[in-house]
Order: structure tokens, then C-alpha cells, then sequence
């Protein structure tokens, strides 16, 4: 797994982590493009994202770098995961919804005091009531999903939504079921965005919500991401 969000790493660079892939018999790229750090993927359709989001304009990557990184990848008998993290982890690249005409598509972008608000900084959350904010997901997925060709596994994030922030304008509504909500709706539009077809399994990272029953072991697989002795990881592994 790679971060390309929290530092943004070349194409070159990619490429030598993949050449170190295939030495080792590596042979999945999870690749985190996104976080609420910078949006580095300039998408077709929202173009916005990566021109408020990216670190600077030459920190991006473009439908051509993709392509080559998945080339680069594929005759090395690697395949690429890609992610979008969501709905935490989603904040700068997201603010321009007003003037736009979208409304918010992302809440407490770089709010303070972080530590109140997200898991770390910079804070942002994406809108669980916005359609546009779905609508947008859809059309990500949908262009990484032609991007690095078929698959029977794509990453959604959903890891440590903070609960206080959705709480400063949702505080009538059941928090964690509206995070359940979030996820089956991310689900739905991958299999849109799959043309249909129902993805075999979607990834999100473990976190407190994912302990929740919502999520279904037949279309959901957590990944663990936290140290070997959280409870958390018995109790999912518990549920099975």
C-alpha cells in the first residue's frame, strides 16, 4: 500500500516500488491516491478536486499516468487497487461545492481543533446527505475502474469517521447508522460504476463502526490496519 495523498510520490518512484514488487512476489498495489491531506487525481469530470485539492499543480496524476503505472504494473504480474478514502479522510479537494452549486460536499474541512473533530489533521468529512457527493464517487469510481481494468476488488475507505463532526448538523439523526447508510450507498454506486455488475468483495479499514452488523461478510472485507492486540481485530474476526 502506497499514500499518495500524505506525500506525494512520482511516477518514476511508483514504478521502483513496483520493480521492488516483483522481485518480492508482491503482486497487489494497493494504491490510497487520495486522503484529506491532497486530491493528486485529476478526474475528468471533476476536475476541481485535483485544481483545489492537489499539493501543487505538478503533484497530480493524470489519466495518462495511471494508464502507465497499470501497464507498468500489469506486465509485472501486478495488479492495482485503487482507493478513494471515504467519507473521512475527505477534505481538502472537496470545498468547492458552493460555488459550484452542489453545496457542501465535504463538512469541517480544516476545522480546529482537529483533534476534536478527525482522526488527524487537516479535518474533513464528506456529506452523508448530499447526492452530489455520491454522484461524484460514482463517476471517481468509474473512471479508476476503466483506469486499471477489470477487478473483483475495489478499496472504499470508510475508516475513522469522527461522529462529532457529522453531530454539529446531523444531531438528530442516528450517527452510526448513517455511516452504515454512507457505505451500502458507496457500494451501490461502485456496482453503477461497474456497469452493473456487483463487485465480489469491496475493502474498507477496520475502525469502531466497522464492528457494526450492517456490513455484510458476503460483499464487505475489513482490513486491519491498527496493532495486532486491538480488541477490535478479535471481535471482527469473531464475526467473521
Amino acid at each position: 500500500m502506497l499514500d499518495t495523498s500524505r506525500h506525494y510520490f512520482s511516477v518514476d518512484a511508483i514504478k521502483r516500488t513496483l520493480v521492488g514488487m516483483s522481485h518480492s512476489k508482491l503482486n497487489r498495489f494497493h494504491w490510497h491516491l487520495t486522503d484529506s491531506q491532497s486530491f493528486p487525481f485529476v478526474s475528468k469530470y471533476y476536475p476541481e478536486l485535483a485544481k483545489y485539492g492537489a499539493y501543487s499543480s505538478s503533484e497530480i496524476y493524470t489519466h495518462d499516468d495511471v494508464k502507465d503505472i497499470v501497464n507498468f504494473a500489469q506486465v509485472r504480474g501486478i495488479q492495482v487497487i485503487p482507493e478513494i478514502d471515504a467519507p473521512a479522510h475527505a477534505g481538502n479537494g472537496w470545498q468547492w461545492g458552493p460555488s459550484k452549486g452542489l453545496g457542501e460536499l465535504s463538512l469541517c474541512i480544516n476545522q480546529q481543533p482537529w483533534n476534536a473533530f478527525c482522526g488527524e489533521p487537516p479535518c474533513g468529512q464528506l456529506n452523508p446527505k448530499n447526492n452530489h457527493t455520491y454522484a461524484i464517487l460514482q463517476s471517481l469510481y468509474q473512471e479508476l475502474l476503466e483506469l486499471t481494468g477489470p477487478t473483483d476488488y475495489f478499496h472504499l475507505g470508510g475508516d475513522e469517521v469522527n461522529l462529532e463532526c457529522w453531530g454539529q448538523y446531523f444531531n438528530d439523526t442516528d450517527l452510526r447508522g448513517l455511516w452504515c447508510d454512507f457505505m451500502h450507498q458507496a457500494y451501490n454506486r461502485l456496482k453503477i460504476a461497474n456497469k452493473g455488475v456487483e463487485m465480489k468483495l469491496a475493502g474498507v479499514w477496520s475502525s469502531g463502526l466497522t464492528q457494526m452488523p450492517c456490513l455484510s461478510n458476503k460483499n464487505f472485507v475489513v482490513q486491519v490496519w491498527g496493532g495486532s492486540q486491538w480488541s477490535e481485530n478479535y471481535q471482527l474476526l469473531d464475526a467473521g
